[in-house]
């Protein structure tokens, strides 16, 4: 299909950024519970930590949830955001795609500080025509589908040339929600399945681009 705008999901599909984030998630738990957290939370990456920490632990106190972002943030921003890597192929698909006069946006849950510090850090943050964040318009995004419908609204792009590329159900039901193809990277961190589009690799994004 012709394509004019790509939608790029962040962690889990331009970068992998697990390890960092594993990280400073259990800096935090052990600093709130005073025990280590020995439970891998890759497969649940994609929401707000704070969602993540209700997720695994069904932590329902707002005060505690809140002191554990704190802690989260403080602790990723200072450190941790630096073992965020490229995904193989990836930058190549950027710059190709920047060469053909593709728009580039990103869209994630991560927050703004975070992303321009990794983005900046991976030297890609200039391919990118736009970085929407969920802290980057108040009030803050109540879902990703929000936030795709404000980058279409914003920048003013035509749903039957855009896309979205992701690797989880919040990224899949976006695209659906605002008519829009959408990529499975199924090299990620979700686990979808029965998907249309699917890329095993970065790099095989292209073929679905004229």
């Amino acid at each position: 299909m012709k394509v004019e705008n790509v939608l790029f999901d962040l962690d889990g599909t331009v970068i992998d950024s697990y390890s960092g984030i594993q990280g400073a998630f259990d800096f935090a738990y052990s600093k709130i519970y005073g025990k280590e957290n020995h439970v891998s939370i890759k497969s649940i990456i994609g929401p707000p930590i704070g969602q993540i920490l209700a997720k695994l632990n069904n932590e329902k106190d707002t005060a505690r949830i809140e002191n554990f972002v704190d802690l989260f943030k403080k602790q990723y921003d200072t450190n941790d955001y630096k073992q965020s890597t490229l995904y193989d192929g990836i930058k190549e698909v950027l710059e190709r795609l920047s060469k053909a006069n593709v728009k580039l946006y990103i869209a994630t849950n991560k927050r703004f500080s975070a992303t321009s510090l990794i983005l900046d850090y991976l030297s890609v943050s200039g391919y990118f025509a736009g970085v929407y964040c969920n802290d980057s318009r108040n009030p803050i995004y109540s879902c990703k589908e929000e936030m795709v419908a404000e980058i279409i609204r914003n920048e003013v792009l035509e749903i039957d040339s855009t896309i979205l590329v992701g690797d989880t159900f919040q990224d899949q039901e976006a695209a659906k929600h605002n008519k829009v193809k959408f990529i499975y990277a199924s090299y990620g961190f979700g686990n979808l399945q029965n998907v249309e589009w699917q890329v095993n690799k970065p790099i095989e994004v292209l073929n679905f681009i004229k």
